[in-house]
């Protein structure tokens, strides 16, 4: 599998910033868009704008791209992409610092909620590896956050629901 992780990392140094300059953090924040829904026809603004893993296809492999064919990607790949080496370095290691803070919260945390919703964004972090930063922001907001926050936002109405209650019987 490392095989052909390793690829699109070699075929990223090669080709940046000979052939394409550096991105510098656009594809990050192109990723965080996508989760604005599209409301029109047709590719996410974002998406349409290229993402990294369709750029290195296309630049090495055009007909099996034309096929819908893709060579994946790697968060490793994208780091550089953006940031080149010493960008890049920072980045890569920003991100170990967050995964590591995760992994203690997860096994510091009391709360189940919390730990569902780490759990949940694993099992899409996972894919990270083998993708570009596009793959986790949508699934993390729609499949994570929103159902941990929903579940908040329950927890707090029944509160007020109950308190309200209470507060009512105890006047009479």
């Amino acid at each position: 599998e490392m095989g052909l992780t390793i690829v699109t990392v070699i075929h990223t140094v090669d080709l940046v910033p000979q052939t394409r300059s550096f991105d510098f953090g656009a594809s990050y924040l192109n990723a965080l868009l996508t989760i604005i829904p599209n409301f029109y026809e047709g590719l996410h603004p974002s998406v349409a704008h290229g993402t990294p893993s369709s750029w290195i296809t296309w630049a090495v492999n055009p007909s099996f791209a034309e096929k819908g064919g893709g060579l994946g990607y790697s968060f490793i790949a994208e780091a550089y992409f953006n940031f080149g080496l010493v960008g890049g370095f920072c980045m890569l290691s920003f991100m170990g610092f967050l995964t590591g803070r995760l992994s203690e919260i997860s096994y510091k945390t009391k709360n189940i909620t919390t730990l569902l919703l780490i759990a949940s964004f694993m099992s899409f972090f996972l894919k990270y590896a083998r993708a570009d930063f596009y793959s986790i922001v949508r699934p993390f907001l729609w499949y994570c956050l929103f159902p941990y926050l929903t579940i908040y936002l329950n927890a707090y109405l029944r509160k007020l629901y109950y308190f309200r209650k209470n507060k009512q019987s105890s006047s009479i």
